[in-house]
């Protein structure tokens, strides 16, 4: 680096010197007084390593929200009937579009009555689902139940046809839905973290885009076989002459759907740069 007198001292000191000499010494000045600036191609390499710097965080940007966001799916019940057995052997022998009665009915030498419910599959798939659950109302009730009720997911069809046998057999989802101790007070009821855990995990084994889950609420008895000639029992929607319309049975489900090809695209970028720079390294 030059030391001495400042630059334009320095070229007049030197205006009788040599012509050669002369370009010399200023040349040398301008080389040795100038900073060291990086070359061209160095500041292009930084500049795009910046650029790719920048695209790699909007690409773990866009990923961590696609798969952050869940969707929430809201599926109403595409047909209910009550589900009976007037022999009360457990062996159904009506199905009836009818309100959801569950429990006994004082008719000749009794019914056994439980309340079926068919849902159809559709804006998720079984990888995707993250939370489910089941609800549905009670509106009213005949005389004092005797029997807690449970719930349960009977089978999944490609149609939502009803099978007088459907409360026969089936997955219990949760215990005591809807027990004595509620009584036939009105209100909304729910699974709880139990049933909900029972019914995303059969959701996860049985779930078929578009086809249908069959859902019933049972008495509690041994077998379902309840042996009482008397109304006894707990309504979920409508009233006893009507139907089940305002029932309010639903689905709740949510679900994080796949990334989107935007995304998947950003964090391959994003990979692609830290390949680079590991090379480069």
């Amino acid at each position: 680096m030059f030391r001495g007198p400042a630059p334009s001292d320095f070229v007049q000191n030197l205006t009788h010197a040599n012509s050669t000499e002369v370009d010399f010494a200023i040349l040398s000045f301008k080389l040795t007084d100038t900073p060291n600036a990086p070359p061209p191609n160095q500041l292009s390499c930084e500049r795009l390593m910046k650029t790719n710097l920048l695209l790699l965080i909007l690409a773990i940007f866009l990923f961590a929200a696609q798969s952050a966001s869940a969707d929430l799916i809201i599926i109403e019940d595409a047909a209910f009937s009550r589900l009976f057995s007037r022999a009360q052997n457990g062996v159904g022998t009506d199905s009836v579009v009818h309100v959801l009665n569950v429990g006994t009915k004082n008719n000749s030498n009794g019914w056994d009555m439980h309340a079926g419910l068919v849902f159809q599959m559709t804006g998720a798939s079984a990888a995707d689902l993250l939370n489910a659950d089941f609800s549905i109302s009670v509106t009213g009730g005949q005389g004092t139940p005797i029997y807690n009720v449970d719930v349960y997911a009977n089978r999944v069809a490609s149609t939502a046809d009803f099978l007088v046998s459907d409360f026969e057999a089936g997955t219990k989802l949760m215990d005591d839905f809807v027990t004595t101790a509620d009584g036939t007070t009105a209100g909304n009821y729910s699974l709880d973290s139990t049933g909900q855990a029972n019914l995303l995990n059969y959701f996860k084994n049985n779930w078929v885009e578009n086809d249908y889950v069959f859902l019933t609420l049972k008495s509690d008895q041994a077998d379902f076989i309840m042996g009482e000639d008397a109304n006894a029992n707990y309504i979920f929607g409508g009233h006893p002459n009507g139907e089940a319309t305002d029932a309010d049975a639903r689905l709740t489900l949510t679900s994080v759907p796949e990334p989107t090809s935007t995304a998947l695209f950003g964090l391959g970028l994003g990979l692609n740069f830290l390949l680079r720079r590991r090379r480069q390294s």
